[in-house]
């Protein structure tokens, strides 16, 4: 069985901290690219995209509420957005927003914490997840 250049990075990501509690294998992975066999694998600047996002914003949350977030998606490659039917400006494609939960906690307190002490591009309460992202 031959493994797909998607499927090698992952298991390369798996090693690749970004900080105390997050690595690349957390950021990139994506269930439904690998099942529809769509190539995920970020950019350069995709990546360098997602480290920020994830240093100025999903890492203080973590820190901050001390729970593990489940991030649901940061990065979609075109393909992977259209198949989602993501919007075609949506940041996921640029690696710079992030969806998420929290076990445990009230979203709406966590969207709250992330509104008044946070820096942020866009901020959204989805009812069951939270959407964030961040330009640098």
């Amino acid at each position: 069985m031959t493994l797909s250049r998607y499927q090698l990075y992952l298991i390369n990501a798996k090693k690749q901290k970004i900080t105390e509690n997050f690595t690349m294998f957390e950021v990139f992975n994506s269930e439904t690219a690998l099942s529809k066999g769509i190539d995920n694998t970020p950019t350069i600047q995709v990546t360098a995209n997602a480290i920020e996002l994830i240093k100025n914003v999903l890492q203080p949350i973590r820190s901050h509420f001390k729970t593990p977030l489940k991030v649901n998606c940061i990065y979609r490659s075109p393909e992977l957005n259209k198949e989602v039917k993501g919007a075609s400006n949506s940041q996921h494609l640029t690696g710079q927003a992030a969806d998420f939960v929290i076990s445990g906690i009230n979203l709406f307190e966590v969207f709250d914490w992330i509104k008044h002490n946070l820096n942020f591009d866009q901020l959204i309460f989805e009812q069951t997840w939270i959407h964030v992202s961040y330009k640098k």
